[in-house]
């Protein structure tokens, strides 16, 4: 009999957190999707987690939109059998069996395009006119587009942190001396005693985690999640922002009002 993967608790972690009603579907069950949710908020959504292998090797270099984009070629089956359903569907990636972490970069540009800048070029000077500024662009590659994958609503990346965490974080920066003025031995003899200090003083748990989720919007969707779906007080969603000066740009347009407690480095 078939357990919860990793990736599949931390999930249900926050649904549950969350007071999102739900219904699992496990392995037994099929090639089903692994989440249905209830909650009128979040349009029916079906979540389906995936955790990709992939290790780190000894060199050489590294796509680092490839274990995203083989996950979108994996699941379009199951996304398309939801579109006919008219619900959204959601593929939540988690970091359980990766060396590579899922981020604001590798998954919208494993989306949408090879992330790439675009300069305007004066054909007079050969260099940018004054005051241009680079724009940010989505190249080849992609596997959402207008008319190819439009069943993915989103791709999601599922996390946990310990939001105490960032506390100990600013006081070791405050305290830290300089970089030129410091030692490698005063550096770790400030961290530990930080560390040490705030955990007496009970600022500091070692054991508090929480779940968190950062949507990545499909603007393709042939079936949108709405941006109130998934927004806890930890969470982050990224979309496209159409009020740009320059036109648009796919930005986060939305962070939990405790997205400030969320450490630099976060448990994937």
């Amino acid at each position: 009999m078939h357990g919860k993967s990793p990736g599949e608790r931390l999930l249900e972690a926050y649904l549950e957190g969350r007071q999102l009603p739900f219904r699992y579907e496990s392995a037994e069950s099929g090639p089903n999707p692994d989440f249905w949710i209830d909650d009128p908020r979040c349009g029916g959504a079906v979540l389906e987690v995936h955790e990709p292998v992939f290790a780190l090797g000894a060199g050489g270099a590294i796509d680092p939109y490839d274990v995203v984009r083989r996950a979108l070629k994996r699941k379009s089956r199951q996304a398309g059998a939801i579109a006919k359903l008219e619900r959204p569907f959601v593929l939540v990636l988690s970091r359980t069996t990766s060396d590579l972490g899922f981020d604001e970069y590798n998954v919208p540009g494993a989306m949408f395009g090879d992330l790439g800048i675009r300069w305007a070029i004066s054909v007079e000077t050969g260099s940018p006119p004054p005051g241009a500024a680079p724009e940010p662009i989505f190249g080849g590659g992609g596997r959402l587009q207008t008319a190819m994958n439009t069943r993915f609503s989103a791709v999601a990346v599922v996390s946990s942190f310990n939001p105490t965490l960032v506390e100990v974080e600013r006081a070791i920066a405050e305290r830290l001396p300089p970089v030129d003025r410091r030692t490698k031995g005063e550096g770790i003899a400030v961290i530990f005693d930080t560390f040490k200090e705030f955990q007496e003083r009970g600022i500091f748990d070692p054991t508090a985690e929480r779940p968190r989720l950062r949507v990545f919007h499909n603007y393709h969707a042939e079936f949108p999640l709405g941006l109130e779906a998934f927004g806890g007080p930890y969470d982050d969603q990224w979309h496209v922002y159409d009020e740009a000066p320059d036109g648009w740009v796919y930005v986060q347009v939305l962070s939990g009002v405790e997205g400030g407690r969320v450490p630099s480095r976060e448990h994937e």
